[in-house]
């Protein structure tokens, strides 16, 4: 049947029925269906057709390809067409559909419903490879989500059920991975990555980055967690990776750390009054006995560290055995006493003979710290010489401190001693001697000291006496 001229006696009522996805030759195709009368009639004919889309009702632009179809058989007014437009860019608007009928171009476009529109509907792309793409037409895994924000969400509408995801993977067997979960940067690097694995004949969820593809946390079957490189051997094992102790060294660890300096660092806040401590007790029956706890007061109170015991829950309040203070000790009582150490300490220190005279010398003084008020310095020293010549022989000694670094007299502490030898006449040798003193030094302001044997001679020998050698030590409590 011929067309009329006149586009006006031309009726087109077209109908969308259905759309068939046409998997194995163009993902994109659907089928069209519709209705042609020519003056109110059902038109039986054979026409040549052409479909063109466009994002607008009026003008706008074609989107896609055409579609020409030489001749389309119209039965009883119905025809059907198999329309494939290619891969559209879509999610901005909706789409017009406009036929030309015999190189009439039928009025108005017809807008394009959801049904034949669905492989590209609201920025959802299926590609020829069956690649789904959401605000993407180049979908580079099986799904793919790109947008700002992109999220994806899974919820449960049913109470008491829960929402789920599977990663499933194929078996591997031992030593290899079942699934992963990948956390990329922008440059499409991966960053962290979660994976279920076997290793070491056991199953493993284990966390792994750039740098460490072997595993940074491994989660074990049983609920043991390892950091680092190497099987758990505790609850929770956290290690260097090159270093391990396994099992042949551990015995009922529940924290392990290793490392070459491992440290467990514990801090806190200064608004409590205890801000940080281990606690050690055990259980019978429910029942917390044998209580144990070291407990590190916060600034607000008093900068202590307190050993407690009891059987309290509270291990704070539980009375304190022995508390550290800044360079000391307090007890129970109240009493504190500092100290500091063993803070110099010379081990028969031999020297150059050193001649002794009339207005003395201080050799080799050991070197105290006093860093609080209140600490006092325990003092023990021996030295050794010889006698003056030619003469009756007589050397003062006595304990004695200054000011490190000052060339003041030495500020005596203890009462001074002698020792003699009569080296007239006949004996006229060098005679050994030896000096011995001890003393507690207390009240001095913090500083730092020079603390040592004061020496000087007395008698009338003609040779001097001698300094030889000593052995001083110090302790500042």
């Amino acid at each position: 049947m011929q067309m009329n001229n006149r586009l006006g006696a031309v009726l087109a009522t077209l109908f969308l029925f259905q759309m068939s996805a046409l998997a194995q030759v163009a993902p994109t195709a659907f089928t069209y269906q519709g209705q042609l009368k020519q003056n109110g009639q059902a038109a039986d004919t054979t026409v040549p057709m052409q479909f063109r889309l466009f994002d607008a009702a009026i003008g706008g632009s074609q989107v896609g390809s055409t579609v020409t179809l030489p001749g389309v058989d119209v039965v009883e007014g119905l025809f059907t067409a198999r329309l494939d437009f290619g891969a559209i860019a879509s999610g901005t608007g909706s789409l017009w559909l406009e036929i030309t009928v015999g190189g009439f171009v039928m009025s108005p476009r017809e807008e394009v419903t959801a049904s034949p529109y669905s492989l590209q509907t609201r920025g959802i792309h299926v590609d020829a490879s069956g690649r789904v793409g959401i605000g993407t037409v180049s979908p580079s895994g099986d799904l793919e989500i790109a947008k700002d924000g992109a999220s994806l969400v899974v919820r449960s509408t049913q109470a008491f059920t829960p929402a789920t995801a599977v990663l499933q993977g194929s078996v591997p067997g031992i030593g290899g991975i079942y699934s992963r979960l990948i956390f990329e940067n922008g440059f499409g690097a991966e960053i962290f990555g979660i994976r279920h694995d076997n290793a070491f004949g056991l199953d493993y969820l284990t966390v792994t980055t750039a740098a460490f593809s072997n595993g940074l946390i491994r989660v074990k079957e049983d609920g043991e967690i390892a950091i680092g490189d190497v099987p758990s051997t505790a609850p929770l094992h956290v290690t260097d990776r090159d270093i391990g102790v396994f099992n042949d060294g551990m015995l009922n660890e529940t924290l392990a750390l290793e490392d070459n300096d491992a440290v467990l660092g514990i801090y806190s806040s200064n608004t409590g009054s205890f801000g940080s401590g281990l606690v050690f007790g055990e259980s019978i029956n429910n029942e917390v006995t044998n209580k144990w706890g070291m407990v590190r007061t916060t600034s607000n109170t008093a900068p202590e560290l307190r050993v407690t015991y009891g059987s309290n829950a509270n291990y704070a309040q539980n009375p304190s055995s022995v508390t550290f203070v800044p360079g000391g000790l307090k007890f129970p009582d109240g009493s504190v006493q500092y100290w500091a150490g063993i803070v110099d300490s010379f081990s028969d220190s031999r020297i150059n003979l050193l001649n002794i005279s009339a207005s003395g010398i201080f050799p080799d003084p050991a070197i105290v710290t006093i860093s609080a008020s209140g600490q006092s310095v325990f003092i023990d020293a021996f030295a050794c010489g010889l006698h003056g010549a030619d003469g009756f022989s007589s050397v003062r000694y006595v304990l004695a401190y200054r000011v490190a670094g000052s060339s003041s007299t030495p500020i005596e502490i203890n009462t001074a001693r002698f020792v003699a030898e009569d080296n007239t006449g006949s004996v006229n040798i060098f005679e050994g001697f030896t000096l011995h003193g001890n003393a507690i030094l207390y009240g001095l302001p913090p500083g730092t000291y020079e603390i040592g044997l004061s020496i000087r001679q007395t008698g009338s020998a003609m040779d001097p006496a001698r300094f030889q050698s000593m052995d001083i030590s110090a302790v500042v409590f």
